[in-house]
């Protein structure tokens, strides 16, 4: 695939009708906060490069560095009610959670681009 970066990235989000991005109720905490950072770096995934740079101090460098803001206030995760089908909507523990998530994704994306990219969460 090639970059994004190089060609013009179009996206059209399904739209429902009532003039709303169609959802399929996911929590916004989630869909922003999780799914944006995934999608962002499955569409700039082709950009990064396994060639090696030098810092200013001559030391071996991985070319692309990606950080997830995460929190930590991370926590509360639940995999069974992740859109709070089954409990009451609460905005703190959905933003908890959405959190927990971000530090997980960081950690699969990182051993997926191992050595294309250094990935962490803060």
């Amino acid at each position: 695939a090639e970059c994004p970066v190089k060609q013009q990235f179009v996206f059209r989000p399904r739209i429902d009708k009532h003039g709303a991005i169609a959802s399929e109720q996911v929590d916004k905490q989630f869909a922003s906060n999780v799914l944006g950072y995934h999608f962002m770096m499955k569409v700039f995934e082709p950009c990064f490069s396994s060639d090696i740079s030098l810092d200013d101090n001559g030391t071996k460098t991985k070319p692309t560095h990606i950080v997830n803001v995460a929190s930590n206030w991370a926590g509360n995760l639940d995999f069974n009610d992740l859109h709070f089908k089954l409990r009451s909507y609460d905005n703190d523990t959905a933003y908890r959670q959405s959190k927990q998530c971000d530090r997980m994704l960081s950690k699969i994306w990182s051993e997926r681009l191992d050595g294309l990219a250094l990935v962490s969460a803060c």
